[in-house]
Order: C-alpha cells, then structure tokens, then sequence
C-alpha cells in the first residue's frame, strides 16, 4: 500500500478528481483484463461441445407459388404442364364435340382450350386408271402391233369420272400397249390420269364418292381391224399411289372400232376407302 501512498501524495492530493477518474480507468482496464486471462484458463479446462441445427431445405418443386420447371425437365413433364387446367375455383370439364382431342376447361365464365389434335384430311394427289380389253384375233399370224406405241390422240380420247356434278377428266397417257397371250389372244392396256392442274386436285378424297359412273375408251390405233372380239374387261383405279382398286367384266361381243364403256364407279368406292 505504500506504492499507492506515494503516488497520492503526488497526484491525488492537488488533482483530487482527476487521480480519482484515472483510478477508475486504470482499475477497469486491469479488471478487465484479468478477467479475460481467467476466462481463457477455464475454456481451456473445460471445452465447449456445440451442434448447429441445420435447417431443411425444400426442393424447387415444394415451394409454394414456384410453377416454374427445374433445369433440365423432360418435353413430358412440360406437356404434362401445358394441359392442366387453368386454376382457380369451380374448374369444370366441357366435351368437345367439334375438334376430338381437345382439353376445354370452363373457369367461371371463361372457357379456355388447353390443346387439340388437328385431323389432317387425306387430300387427292393422284388418280390412275388402267383400262385393259382382251380380244380374239382374226389372224394368229396376221399384222401385229409392237409391245408398245406412242400415239398422240386427235381429238378426245380420255376417260371421264361422271356424276351430278359433271365430269372429271382423265387425260390419255401414252404410249398404248399390247401383250400377245400364248393363244390366238390380245390385250389392249390404255393408261389415263388426272390431270395435275385438274379441279380435283388437292381436294378432300371423300368428294369422289360424288361420282356415279367411268366412262373409259379403248384406243388400238389402227390395230383394231385385227381384231375378231373381246372377251373381257378389267378395269384398275388407283388413288395417291395406292394398291389399286380392281374389277373385271367378261364379254363375247364382236369387236367395233372404238369402243367405249361406262362402268358404275360405286364398285370402287369401298376398295378406295370413300
């Protein structure tokens, strides 16, 4: 306590209150730090053992008000998206009469299409028709035609669909062709088609169910004086490049120069899908 004595002496007894403040500061700051030291010994006799809580976290898809898709998500799961209805309250299924496939939702007052399958209609590209007439010969060993003739008609040689709406024009396609049978017999084979820029074209197939009749000649060119009879009539009509649509017809008529045959086209409308 002397130290303490000779340094009031000094200080305390002419500054009174400032040797009292720096008193209070000084034993402050060594309480202090004496109290750090002592803190420092026990932690390290008596160590502290904490766990941290770790909070749960959500996936994206469990976020309230989170409609976006994750990275990565597959074409399904966006269609599947797509095609939910519309939220809010009192959602109500509509059937769909006009476009199958599609999902209406009414909600409330609105109505909204969610999806729908478009039906692509088969449309008319092409139309072919082969004409084949098989005749007796008179001569087995008179003229005979070649295996095939190019032959460009004067006048009208096409074939025609008939019906209440008119008639359709299938144009002549050269060239015409024979094939000689093992007897005394011939086969005339005539090709028609329809032309590109004919009115038919592009039109919805269904429309050639409004046909009745087809009106198909026969062209042999100058051969048909050769000729004694036919015998049969085959008739082959092939739409869009389709397995072709088939129906014979026999005869024994004396042949005449010229001849042309008006066949009922409903024969063929249910082998051609109409």
């Amino acid at each position: 306590m002397d130290w303490l004595k000779a340094i009031y002496g000094v200080l305390g007894a002419e500054y009174p209150i400032l040797s009292l403040v720096g008193a209070a500061v000084l034993g402050a700051f060594l309480l202090g730090g004496a109290w750090w030291l002592v803190g420092r010994e026990y932690r390290k006799e008596h160590p502290l053992t904490a766990t941290a809580e770790v909070p749960t976290t959500r996936s994206e898809t469990d976020r309230p008000g989170d409609r976006s898709p994750k990275p990565g998500a597959t074409d399904s799961s966006k269609d599947a998206a797509a095609s939910a209805p519309p939220e809010g309250s009192a959602v109500q299924r509509v059937e769909n009469n006009q476009s199958p496939g599609a999902n209406i939702y009414q909600a409330g007052r609105d109505i909204v299409v969610t999806s729908g399958a478009a039906v692509s209609e088969a449309r008319i590209r092409t139309l072919i028709l082969e004409v084949r007439l098989t005749c007796v010969l008179k001569d087995p060993h008179g003229d005979l035609p070649p295996d095939e003739v190019p032959f460009m008609p004067v006048g009208d040689a096409s074939a025609y669909l008939e019906g209440p709406a008119g008639r359709q024009r299938l144009t002549f396609s050269s060239p015409v062709r024979f094939r000689r049978l093992s007897d005394n017999r011939i086969v005339v084979i005539n090709r028609f088609a329809l032309d590109p820029a004919g009115d038919l074209v592009n039109q919805p197939t269904h429309v050639l169910a409004n046909y009745k009749n087809i009106i198909a000649p026969v062209i042999t060119i100058v051969w048909g004086k050769e000729f004694d009879k036919f015998t049969l009539l085959e008739l082959s009509l092939s739409l869009n490049g389709a397995d072709p649509a088939y129906y014979s017809w026999p005869y024994d008529v004396p042949f005449q120069i010229g001849p042309v045959f008006t066949v009922p086209f409903e024969n063929f409308k249910k082998k051609l899908g109409l």
